[in-house]
C-alpha cells in the first residue's frame, strides 16, 4: 500500500447530436464598471457548434444571473442541459426555479475543478485578451462586446475546423468586401423554396458530420495528452518511493570472526531530526542541586569556566565572610526560586549591571 497521489484519468463529455442542446455557463469579471454600470460578463458557449452568448451584467447575484439565462433561452429556444460551476449564483433558489420552470437539467463540475468547464474557460481567455486594447484605451468594453462575440463565432474552431455561425445556419457571413455583395447570379437562384430547403438540410448535415467527427478527434487527442502527462507523473512518484524505501531498509548485519567485532551500520539510513526541547531552570539537573552552601563552596577552577547561565535580574546583595553575595534570577525561573551567587559566578554582563545599578544590601 502506498501514499503516493494518484489521480484517475479524465473522461470527455459526451458530445452533443445538434446544435443548442447542452449549454456551458459562467461569469466572466469584475471588469472595469462601464458608464452604464456593467462590470460582469454572462458566457454560454454550444458544446455542439461552439457557438459564443455574451450578455453584460450589472451584478453577479443570483437574479441577474437567472434574467441572463432567460435570455439565452428566448434567443435560442429551450434546451437539454445547462453546466455550470457550483457558484452561488447558479445553485441558487432563483436559478433552480428557473431551470424547473424551462424543464432544463442543470449540471454542476466538481469543486476546484476547472478544467471541466474548459470551454467557457478557454473562452474567457481569448475574450479577455480581444477586450485588454479597448480598455486600456478607455473605451467602453460593453459597447465592443457584441463585435467580440460575433469575431469569435465567425473564427474557425479548432476542434470542429468550422466557424459556429456555419455550423448554426450552414453558410458563411457576409461582409462589405464579400464577392457576393457586388453581383448576384440570377442562375444560381432556387425555382421555389422546396429545393432551396433540402439543399440547405443537405448542406448543413454534411458539416454538422464532419463537425461531429472533429470534435470528437479532437476530444480524444486532449484525453491521450492529459493522461499521458498524469502516467508520467504518477510513474516518476513511484520510482521516487521506490528509491526512498530501498534506501530506508537497513543492511544484513555481517557477522565477522573476531569476537570484539561490531555489526556493520548503514550510514545512508535517513532518520529524522530530534527536536531539542529546552527545559526551564529548576527542571535542569545543572541547577536541580544548587543551594547557597553549594554556592559558597565552589572552587575556583569549576569558577573558571566559561558556562554561565542568563541573568534576568539581580535582586539584592548581601556581606558574608568578606565577599558579596547577590541574589541572582535567571532566565526562565520565577522570583520566588532566586539564589545566592557569588561574584565570580556572574557573566560580565551581570557585573557591569552591579556597577552601573547597584542592589539594595540586605543583612
Amino acid at each position: 500500500m502506498t501514499k503516493a497521489h494518484t489521480k484517475s484519468e479524465i473522461i470527455s463529455f459526451r458530445t452533443p447530436t445538434e446544435p443548442f442542446q447542452t449549454w456551458q455557463v459562467d461569469l466572466f469579471g469584475p471588469l472595469p464598471i462601464t458608464q452604464k454600470g456593467n462590470a460582469y460578463i454572462f458566457t454560454a458557449v454550444d458544446m455542439f457548434s461552439k457557438l459564443l452568448f455574451c450578455v453584460p451584467l450589472l451584478s453577479s447575484d443570483s437574479v441577474t444571473v437567472s434574467h441572463a439565462l432567460f435570455q439565452l433561452v428566448c434567443t435560442f429556444g429551450v434546451c437539454d442541459c445547462v453546466i455550470s460551476d457550483k457558484g452561488s449564483e447558479f445553485i441558487s433558489q432563483c436559478t433552480d426555479q428557473l431551470c424547473k420552470i424551462l424543464e432544463v437539467n442543470q449540471n454542476f463540475t466538481p469543486s476546484f475543478i476547472h478544467h471541466c468547464l474548459g470551454l467557457c474557460e478557454r473562452t474567457h481567455r481569448t475574450v479577455a485578451e480581444r477586450l485588454t486594447s479597448y480598455t486600456k484605451k478607455g473605451i467602453q468594453w460593453d459597447n465592443m462586446l457584441p463585435a467580440i462575440t460575433f469575431s469569435f463565432n465567425i473564427s474557425p474552431s479548432d476542434s470542429t475546423k468550422y466557424s459556429p455561425y456555419e455550423v448554426v445556419y450552414g453558410f458563411r457571413p457576409k461582409f462589405p468586401l464579400s464577392v457576393s455583395k457586388f453581383g448576384i447570379d440570377l442562375n444560381s437562384l432556387h425555382s421555389d423554396y422546396h429545393s432551396y430547403m433540402n439543399q440547405q438540410i443537405d448542406k448543413l448535415k454534411l458539416i454538422r458530420e464532419e463537425a461531429v467527427v472533429n470534435a470528437q478527434k479532437a476530444s480524444e487527442i486532449m484525453k491521450e495528452r492529459e493522461n499521458k502527462k498524469r502516467q508520467i507523473h504518477l510513474n516518476l512518484t513511484l520510482v521516487i518511493l521506490k528509491r526512498a524505501i530501498t534506501n530506508s531498509e537497513p543492511t544484513s548485519n555481517v557477522v565477522s570472526d573476531e569476537p570484539n567485532s561490531k555489526p556493520s551500520v548503514n550510514n545512508n539510513l535517513r532518520t529524522r531530526p530530534v527536536r531539542q526541547i529546552r527545559k526551564p531552570m529548576r527542571y535542569r539537573s545543572e541547577l536541580g542541586n544548587i543551594s547557597e552552601s553549594t554556592v559558597a563552596d565552589t572552587s575556583s577552577s569549576e569558577q573558571t569556566d566559561n558556562t554561565f547561565y542568563k541573568v534576568k535580574r539581580i535582586l539584592a546583595q548581601r556581606k558574608r565572610n568578606e565577599c558579596y553575595e547577590y541574589l541572582v534570577q535567571y532566565k526562565g525561573e520565577p522570583a520566588q526560586n532566586a539564589i545566592w551567587t557569588v561574584e565570580n559566578q556572574l557573566n560580565e554582563a551581570a557585573k557591569q549591571s552591579i556597577i552601573k545599578r547597584p542592589p539594595p544590601v540586605i543583612d
